[in-house]
């Protein structure tokens, strides 16, 4: 009797063991499909040779930067790290373990994984750039513009250094040096969108608002609809007063970005200067930025311990430690404080110091520059620091940190971003404040004041 054939069932076929020419042919097209941003199905490939081949470099370094791509950064690291252990010799992996350990904030480790990369290629321009950014981070102002400079000087067209180059330079004031560097990006890139931005941001850091206007439009063209350009475009609207156009660019930057604090903050700033409609419908506006942005994402937080004879240590976070109306209000509070009673910590987010800034520091307390950081750090600083009641000076106005201090359900806050903010005196235009202050800010004008303390003669 013949024996009969046993037929192979659909899921053994589907599986069957991919020859090493099949490997390779697959890994061509998933990185194709990779290049065109398709990365869902990129990612199906890399799977599938995994599947057949577990210890195959490229695809676990490919997938990891699949799953950087996607957001998932802690896969990334896990699936980079079992390529370098297979293939230690590659920079590139090392660049790419950089990249996913800075978006994580882990910026030590993206630095050791870049140099790690240079050791291996000393001439990586890409590893420069991606370092320079990581030391900007970090706070390393030095560090970054010479890793950047490094980074430029190896690849004289490379627009994304040069752009980021002149952003760290315009972070330390040094506006003439930004500028420089973002005109040569557009000589290499003329479709550098992120240069037109950033230039548009000197410009308003200058009052030149024209300018500042026709440098975001200009991105906008290039980038329609992109969320941070749209905000910053409504910035500058409303400093020139066109409150609706002002609000229809925050929309905007809201309708690509749902999630976009900022944007949801100067848009509630921005309805305080023209709006005609149920004050009491403004006022659930408010409440509501705080559900989407504060109260449904605090975090736990440490306890402070403390002894009923202990000070009491007050942090105050402000981005105008400077040249600016907030300064008045505030100085005389910070030096009516009795240091008998009250421990105190100054939160600077000021980019620019100044002569007043000086002065803040010269009044003795403690004193924290963290102007460079990002929100998550500057939140692990004040639990370090064991604060005990923390007061906002931003609220909706300029440069607010709104996002991260919801997250300090710990803390006493004054300052709360679940409520409309107030405006001192008795105008908004900003025509209050001394003419040698109307150095900008984003919500020029508009301020946010505190509850009293008590008054500021005695101490407090």
């Amino acid at each position: 009797m013949k024996q009969r054939k046993t037929r192979k069932t659909s899921h053994e076929i589907a599986h069957r063991k991919l020859l090493p020419s099949q490997i390779r042919q697959q890994m061509d097209t998933a990185i194709q499909h990779h290049m065109r941003g398709e990365i869902q199905q990129a990612m199906a490939i890399y799977t599938r040779v995994l599947e057949d081949a577990p210890d195959h470099a490229d695809a676990l370094h490919l997938s990891g930067v699949a799953f950087h791509n996607l957001g998932h950064h802690e896969q990334a690291v896990e699936m980079i790290l079992q390529a370098i252990r297979i293939s230690p010799k590659s920079p590139m992996f090392y660049y790419n373990l950089g990249a996913a350990y800075h978006a994580l904030s882990c910026y030590n480790e993206a630095v050791q994984s870049y140099q790690k990369a240079l050791v291996l290629n000393p001439d990586y321009a890409e590893v420069y750039s991606n370092l320079g950014n990581t030391y900007h981070s970090l706070g390393k102002t030095e560090e970054s513009i010479s890793a950047l400079q490094k980074a430029v000087r190896l690849k004289q067209d490379f627009a994304d250094a040069y752009n980021n180059l002149g952003a760290v330079f315009n972070s330390v004031g040094r506006y003439d040096d930004a500028l420089a560097c973002y005109q040569k990006a557009l000589a290499a890139d003329p479709d550098c969108y992120q240069s037109y931005h950033n230039i548009g941001d000197i410009y308003r850091e200058q009052d030149r608002l024209s300018e500042a206007l026709s440098c975001y439009q200009k991105a906008l063209s290039i980038c329609p609809g992109h969320p941070e350009v749209s905000n910053n475009l409504g910035i500058i609207l409303q400093m020139q007063g066109d409150i609706a156009g002002a609000v229809r660019c925050y929309e905007a930057a809201l309708q690509g970005k749902p999630d976009y604090a900022a944007a949801h903050s100067n848009m509630l700033m921005a309805l305080h200067y023209d709006y005609s409609g149920d004050w009491d419908g403004l006022f659930q506006k408010h409440r509501q930025w705080d559900v989407q942005h504060g109260a449904g994402r605090q975090a736990a937080n440490q306890k402070n311990t403390r002894h009923p004879a202990d000070r009491i240590h007050v942090g105050y976070l402000s981005p105008d430690f400077r040249l600016h109306s907030v300064a008045y209000y505030i100085e005389p509070v910070l030096k009516s404080h009795d240091p008998g009673r009250f421990r105190i910590t100054c939160y600077s987010d000021v980019s620019c110091p100044d002569e007043v800034t000086l002065r803040f520091k010269s009044l003795g307390w403690d004193w924290r520059d963290v102007s460079a950081f990002t929100d998550d750090r500057l939140f692990d600083q004040i639990q370090t620091d064991k604060v005990d009641l923390l007061v906002d000076l931003a609220g909706h106005t300029a440069r607010p940190r709104p996002d991260h201090l919801d997250r300090i359900s710990g803390y006493h806050r004054a300052g709360g971003h679940g409520l409309p903010n107030y405006r001192s005196g008795g105008g908004s235009s900003g025509s209050e404040r001394p003419a040698a202050c109307r150095k900008t800010d984003p919500a020029s004008g508009i301020f946010s004041v505190l509850p009293a303390f008590g008054g500021c003669t005695g101490s407090l």
